[in-house]
């Protein structure tokens, strides 16, 4: 823990090149590095106790969804050569949602883990969303 400690003024003094920059969040939207973003900015959330990093942990999910959403699931990216899906990206957008949606449970944190979260619902839904374009089943019935 002593080390995120020593390390948290370099992230930070990064993250804050990387607004400056106009790189992300407040860039174009690319999957992949939106996931990482997202848990990064919970991950602040819970060493620094800063209610801003979960805001803003939510409003990068938010312009995802409204920047690179689609009816058949999400976009890998804004750039017009970035239309598409890979399950890799769609994995890690879905451990975001799942890190933030923790986050905003802190208190529950150690207690039984229960659905119902509307990030465990918007998951779910882009699991259901890509997959059910693919032959087969993706669940073996036993």
């Amino acid at each position: 823990m002593n080390e995120m400690k020593g390390a948290m003024p370099v992230v930070l003094d990064k993250l804050a090149w990387m607004r400056e920059q106009r790189l992300w969040p407040n860039g174009l939207r690319y999957l992949w590095t939106d996931a990482f973003g997202v848990v990064l900015l919970v991950s602040l959330y819970h060493e620094l106790q800063d209610e801003r990093y979960l805001a803003e942990a939510e409003w990068v999910v938010a312009e995802v969804e409204r920047v690179l959403g689609r009816p058949r699931g999400l976009r890998i990216g804004e750039a017009p050569d970035r239309d598409g899906q890979y399950f890799h990206y769609l994995a890690m957008w879905l451990y975001a949602l799942d890190r933030l949606g923790r986050g905003r449970r802190l208190n529950e944190f150690f207690s039984v883990y229960q659905s119902g979260d509307e990030y465990d619902r918007e998951a779910i839904t882009h699991v259901m969303a890509c997959t059910s374009y693919f032959p087969g089943e993706l669940i073996l019935k036993g």
